[in-house]
């Protein structure tokens, strides 16, 4: 009795750790990643015949003769159904140098490459993960979110540009004030701040004072 228990248990173990380990039991069917794409998309096949979900895979990226050049751990929370694909995105591949999967479209110029999937595990509890990276709604995964801090600082020499204007138009400001008051011409002394600048002509105006309104002033 005791030996066909220890069976069963064996059996049962087996199985199990064969559902765990079995490489072919998600594989990709397809990939895709244009020059301008942010996200790649790869169809995941569901080769069992229960639900999967949650699945963990490595991509890895080779140049057109074969060679590694990279690769990239992943998890996606999504639900494939027995024996159907379902696609999910992940980050573009050297997006900012214009690569390419080389099944899609391409740049001419740039490179191109081709990757392989392995699978790293499926069924797998959920875990958190970066929402400003990915998201988990059963879609996979986004590329970073746009309005970050590099959004910013692309804005900053506009902003920068902006501030410099509204200080030189003040400065012209203050110069055409500054004449008024002395009983001095405005229009006069803004000439002559474009020519000897304005920080020149606001010293003038403090040494010559008001004026009496005779001769040029």
């Amino acid at each position: 009795m005791k030996r066909i228990i220890l069976v069963l248990i064996s059996m049962a173990f087996a199985v199990f750790s064969f559902a765990l380990d079995n490489p072919k039991a998600v594989t990709m069917v397809s990939y895709e990643q244009s020059y301008s794409d942010y996200d790649g998309t790869l169809a995941l096949r569901n080769n069992t015949k229960a639900p999967i979900e949650n699945v963990a895979f490595q991509i890895i990226y080779l140049d057109m003769q074969g060679n590694q050049l990279d690769y990239k751990d992943f998890y996606r929370e999504v639900e494939i159904a027995p024996g159907m694909a379902r696609k999910v995105d992940i980050p573009a591949y050297e997006h900012d140098r214009c690569y390419n999967y080389y099944k899609s479209e391409a740049l001419y110029g740039h490179r191109s490459f081709k990757i392989r999937f392995k699978l790293l595990g499926y069924n797998l509890p959920q875990k958190e993960t970066n929402q400003q990276e990915y998201r988990t709604d059963g879609a996979g995964a986004s590329r970073e979110e746009p309005g970050g801090g590099s959004f910013f600082w692309g804005l900053f020499p506009l902003i920068f540009m902006l501030l410099a204007l509204g200080a030189c138009i003040g400065i012209f400001v203050l110069v055409a004030n500054m004449a008024k008051q002395r009983n001095r011409s405005a229009i006069l002394w803004l000439i002559f701040s474009l020519f000897a600048t304005p920080v020149l002509a606001i010293i003038l105006l403090l040494c010559l004072g008001h004026s009496d309104g005779r001769g040029l002033n």
